[in-house]
This record gives structure tokens, C-alpha cells and sequence, in this order.
């Protein structure tokens, strides 16, 4: 293994499950490449394992699995046009341990932007900024002039499936999730919800933090309802 050069990477959220070896998956601040890395003090970092290379590869986040496995998103813009771009995704990543093979999979749901994984009851879940709004030709995956929401995502190694909407408009996302017992605090920022302004307007104005309080065992239901209409 090598040693992870710590300049250049932009690190997500470490996060263990022994409280003594960490992992944090992190992308290259130039776009393009995203990697697994492990440390035991929280200092010195090294690369276990490259996740994924190419495609405007940018923000990464992960979770474990109760089988100890770890799953993974990434932001992958394929293009960088104001249009967006059709092959634009969220890249859904699977490895066990010890976390140096991956397997990978696609998503057209939305570019999941801003990742925000965690878990509950086995199932991993996901905060992040859903595209609300498309026109062929114009307003592609990732398109400046489209509608921007915060949204809860339900993760499976295989796909990402939809739920529904924070109070949310333009130029919104990058949450955090705190869970307290059977409900999820998450906060994000966005701009006003009354106006929907498209993303790139939503960018040129201030924007607000709010949170939101989540009734987790009403997100599992809408969960499993949503899996199931979807099929495979």
C-alpha cells in the first residue's frame, strides 16, 4: 500500500466500526478520481483502494453495511457544460472487506450532489441535491437552469430510489444528519423556498440554513413502499 498524499484530496466523513481503524472515502480536487482511505490515529491516511476514475468524478460518500461491507456514492458530471450532460449519475459502489475490490453500478435518478449517507435498520439512506426539473436539449443531468431540491434517498447496492422533498429551492444541499433515537435531524442550506429559482440564480443570492426533523420510522415506510412500486 502507499502512502495517501494528504494535498489534493478532499476527505468526506470518516466514519468506524470498531472505534479504531477509520475509513474516508475522498475525491481529487481537480475532479476525476475518488479513493478509499484508512488511518489509526487520524493523522497519517493510506489508500486502500481507488473506487472509481474518470467522469468528472466528485463528491464521494459511504456507509457500512451490517455484513461489514461498505457502500458508496459518487458524483460523476460527465460533462461541465451550463446544459449539463445525459450521462451525468450517481455512481453506486459495493466492496467487502478488506475493501480493495469494488463493484459498481449506475443511477440516473439524479446526480446525487452533496452525499449525506447514514443509516437506519439495516438500510442506508442518503441526504443530497435532487434534480427536479429537465427539458431536452437544454436542461440535461446537472443543467445550471434546472430546479434544485434537498432530498431523502433510500441507497441500495443496486440503485438509488427517490422518497421526497426538504423545504427547498435553488441552490440547496450539502446537509448533515444527526440521529436521536427513532428521529433524524438534518440540516442543509437552500435558498428561498418560495421563489424556486433555477440553481444558477439560486447561486448568485444568499442562502439560508434550516433544519428538518425526520420521523425515521415514517421514512422506513415510505421506504419500503417506494422500493416495492419501483421493482427491479
Amino acid at each position: 500500500m502507499v502512502e495517501a498524499e494528504p494535498n489534493g484530496w478532499l476527505f468526506w466523513r470518516p466514519k468506524t466500526l470498531d472505534g479504531k481503524v477509520w475509513y474516508v472515502t475522498a475525491y481529487w480536487h481537480e475532479h476525476g478520481r475518488s479513493v478509499l482511505l484508512r488511518t489509526g490515529d487520524g493523522v497519517n491516511w493510506t489508500e486502500v483502494s481507488r473506487i472509481f476514475e474518470g467522469e468528472r468524478n466528485d463528491e464521494t460518500d459511504f456507509e457500512f453495511l451490517p455484513d461489514g461491507r461498505i457502500l458508496a456514492t459518487s458524483r460523476l458530471e460527465a460533462g461541465d457544460g451550463w446544459r449539463g450532460d445525459p450521462r451525468a449519475s450517481t455512481l453506486i459502489s459495493v466492496a467487502s472487506p478488506p475493501y480493495t475490490e469494488w463493484a459498481r453500478t449506475k443511477s440516473f435518478v439524479t446526480r446525487l450532489d452533496g452525499p449525506c449517507l447514514f443509516p437506519y435498520n439495516d438500510r442506508v439512506y442518503a441526504l443530497g441535491r435532487y434534480q427536479a426539473s429537465f427539458a431536452p436539449w437544454a436542461l440535461r443531468q446537472g443543467g445550471l437552469f434546472s430546479r434544485k431540491r434537498t432530498s431523502l434517498f433510500l441507497v441500495e447496492p443496486d440503485r438509488l430510489v427517490y422518497l421526497t422533498d426538504l423545504p427547498s429551492a435553488g441552490d440547496t444541499s450539502y446537509g448533515g444528519i444527526v440521529i436521536r433515537g427513532e428521529e433524524a435531524i438534518a440540516s442543509y442550506y437552500t435558498s428561498p423556498v418560495e421563489r424556486d429559482l433555477p440553481w444558477v440564480l439560486g447561486m448568485l443570492r444568499p442562502t439560508d440554513i434550516k433544519m428538518a426533523r425526520i420521523s425515521l420510522p415514517a421514512m422506513e415506510r415510505l421506504a419500503l413502499a417506494k422500493a416495492a412500486s419501483a421493482g427491479r
